[in-house]
């Protein structure tokens, strides 16, 4: 018969495994970062948000054209110097989070983690060069 110890070692491993909470994401949570690694990939493409095809004339397939899309609409709100960004204001994680034919990525959900950093981005305060 396993001891306790055993057991407890084997449900946390198993946990970890899975991947719980997402306290362990150790990207950066920066504009840069977000854009050329989790929005140029999956918005940026030359179907929906690139350069070339500004689908609702926003682009984000470099930090330049992703800026400009920012500064352009709340995709992200920026605080006020000091204060903490509202994600529930964010027009960008609207569309990644809503259900139906708003939803964006159209072909598929955006990553849970990928997400979560968006909104930690936006907590932080939002900030873009």
């Amino acid at each position: 018969m396993p001891s306790l110890r055993l057991v407890l070692i084997a449900a946390l491993s198993t946990s970890a495994a899975i991947g719980c909470a997402d306290t362990t994401d150790e990207r950066p949570a920066t504009f840069e970062y977000i854009v050329t690694t989790v929005l140029k990939p999956s918005c940026g493409t030359a179907t929906c948000h690139s350069s070339m095809t500004r689908t609702k004339d926003l682009a984000f397939d470099t930090v330049a054209a992703a800026s400009e899309a920012f500064d352009s609409r709340p995709l992200a709100p920026q605080p006020l110097p000091g204060d903490p960004g509202e994600p529930g204001q964010s027009e960008l994680l609207f569309y990644l989070t809503t259900t139906g034919d708003k939803r964006m990525p159209v072909d598929s959900p955006m990553p849970e983690a990928d997400i979560a950093l968006i909104e930690r981005w936006i907590i932080d305060g939002a900030v873009r060069p």
